[in-house]
């Protein structure tokens, strides 16, 4: 499996847990360097954030459940560095190593001439992200402090709010559904480049991709057109940006194999990118978003990963991550779907849903992951799973929701070599989608 490298100075608990309680490592705060942000903060600057966040984790999570790991022990025990995580994932690697539930990591990247903070939680048991805040965004320092007390108030009372006892039941089957809904799901016809008042085009009008953001949000634009190319940065969208790739995976976003490639905002689309080389490679938890035609593959962690909203994630392949290929949680119906997609390859679970749940599940090709293909882990009978294509996962879950769903060899041209995940027309595919379209991605590359 891929090494992803990681620094972290971790902060830990001396002592012995309570039981029932929760430990919480707030690790040392991020600097994106490619970014420039390394050149406008001191090491001083890195602490007092990573101080500012703890401070808000011991005020705002209940002391009754949860315990925030304090640095003095690193300070007497060394002040242990963990330089390399060969595992799965370093959520996972570091956490066990430490004794945490949770890891709290602050990442501050520089877009134009202003800082931006995101702060993300992790499950360390599972490297599930169970909650993040918004970004937060100014030119100094004192002030970025000021707003990221805020948003991290914010995100650790929801955190608390919203986590649920993990359900010890074992995947099952979900209720019979009455007819597959294939026909609901078919997407209105539309050119690969939308058409938006305002476009700004990378490279030529931007040099980078968050440049182009930033214009975007600050002049009201709504297009981002890129043009092939790699381009080593990780995204924080804004509202209402459309960001496009001009030929389907032509340009491709490089995450520098740390932290999330694209951070989706509300109301945002990606379309045509790959998207690689991150810890996670796409994050969305606002209303509006779309995810479409994408090649998400190659990040340490998780694939695509949705929380409280889920955006309609529509033929994409999605493949190779470390760990689940699309993770959800506590997700909304709002009638959106994740469909028509390719999942194949991932290092744990085809797809991943937790808490209180309801989607369409409905198209897919979800094939050879390193666990299961589809794992539910409450209320099975909220997923609507239908359509679907189960082969080859370790634990078979086509067996599983054996009904309206299918289980033979999709055929793979070349995915290995090529990340060609097209099916042998010689040797598949018989079963089609009510519009005669093969399942999975319908993408053309």
């Amino acid at each position: 499996m891929k090494r992803l490298r990681c620094f972290f100075i971790i902060a830990l608990f001396a002592g012995i847990s309570v039981a029932g309680v929760k430990n919480v490592a707030v690790v040392e705060t991020e600097i994106d360097a490619q970014s420039g942000a390394s050149a406008l903060m001191t090491s001083a600057d890195v602490r007092l954030v990573t101080t500012e966040l703890r401070r808000e984790a011991v005020k705002n999570l209940p002391r009754d459940k949860y315990n925030i790991m304090t640095t003095e022990t690193v300070y007497a025990q060394g002040s242990a560095v963990l330089e390399e995580c060969a595992d799965e994932n370093c959520v996972i690697t570091l956490g066990s190593r430490i004794g945490a539930d949770y890891i709290v990591r602050g990442i501050i990247s520089k877009i134009q001439t202003k800082l931006t903070l995101s702060v993300e939680i992790y499950e360390t048991e599972d490297g599930n992200l169970v909650a993040s805040s918004d970004p937060v965004r100014s030119e100094s320092v004192l002030e970025l402090l000021e707003k990221a007390a805020v948003a991290c108030a914010d995100m650790y009372r929801t955190f608390a709010n919203t986590q649920r006892p993990a359900s010890p039941a074992p995947i099952s089957a979900p209720k019979p559904e009455p007819a597959p809904v294939a026909a609901e799901f078919k997407p209105a016809p539309a050119p690969l480049i939308p058409k938006s008042p305002g476009v700004i085009n990378v490279p030529n009008e931007a040099k980078t991709i968050s440049e182009a953001i930033w214009l975007a949000h600050t002049n009201g634009y709504g297009t981002i057109l890129v043009a092939p190319g790699v381009y080593r940065e990780r995204i924080i969208m804004a509202p209402g940006v459309a960001l496009v790739s001009t030929s389907p995976f032509g340009a491709k976003i490089d995450g520098g194999g740390r932290g999330t490639v694209i951070t989706m905002a509300e109301n945002t689309s990606v379309t045509g990118f790959e998207v690689r080389n991150g810890a996670i490679g796409i994050f969305s938890n606002g209303n509006g978003n779309e995810i479409r035609w994408c090649r998400v593959v190659n990040n340490g962690m998780t694939g695509i990963m949705a929380k409280r909203v889920l955006p309609q994630i529509e033929d994409n392949i999605v493949a190779f991550n470390g760990a689940s290929g699309i993770q959800a949680w506590d997700i909304q119906p709002t009638g959106v779907a994740v469909n028509h997609n390719t999942i194949a390859y991932n290092g744990n679970n085809g797809i991943a849903v937790g808490g209180s749940s309801g989607f369409a599940i409905v198209h897919n090709v979800i094939a050879f992951n390193e666990w299961q293909g589809l794992r539910i882990s409450q209320e099975p009978e909220k997923i609507h799973v239908s359509m679907n294509n189960f082969y080859g996962n370790l634990v078979q879950s086509g067996r599983v929701f054996r009904e309206n769903n299918y289980a033979f060899d999709p055929a793979f041209l070349k995915p290995l070599a090529e990340l060609n995940f097209k099916s042998d027309p010689s040797k598949c595919c018989k079963e089609k989608d009510a519009y005669n379209d093969n399942l999975g991605a319908r993408v053309n590359y």
